[in-house]
């Protein structure tokens, strides 16, 4: 019966440390080098507030031009991506459909040095209403 009740603690010891150290946070920070990747956006306009994901990809054979997929949450497809150009720490996009009828004005905004915050201003037509909007784009 001793031997069972040792057993059955180390057991709960086991599962209890498992546990907690998954539990913790061993993330080392991430170094980022370009903007490349995911993105937590919060969008703001006079129409409120949204919380969207978006990913960041290099165009190709392009040395400062990338794509946006999931920009102003108008989805995934390939042929919604929004194309932005980024010159150091400098964003600029030219205006271009977005999906779905609307048409994205040109905007602009600055990444940080440590790639981990993007801030963009753009405009967005939709049929006759232009709307402005403020992005903060984080990782």
């Amino acid at each position: 019966m001793e031997k069972l009740l040792k057993r059955k603690s180390k057991i709960i010891i086991l599962f209890l440390s498992a546990f907690l150290f998954s539990c913790t946070d061993n993330n080392d920070p991430i170094d980022y080098s370009s903007i490349k990747g995911s993105w937590r956006c919060i969008e703001s306009s006079e129409m409120g507030d949204h919380t969207y994901l978006i990913d960041v990809y290099k165009k190709k054979h392009e040395t400062t031009a990338y794509l946006i997929s999931n920009f102003h949450k108008v989805g995934y497809e390939s042929f919604d991506d929004v194309e932005i150009e980024l010159v150091g720490t400098k964003i600029s996009i030219a205006d271009q459909p977005l999906g779905a009828g609307q048409q994205l004005k040109e905007g602009s905004g600055t990444v940080s040095a440590d790639f981990k915050q993007m801030i963009i201003q753009y405009q967005v037509i939709n049929g006759s209403t232009t709307i402005g909007y403020s992005a903060i784009f984080t990782r």
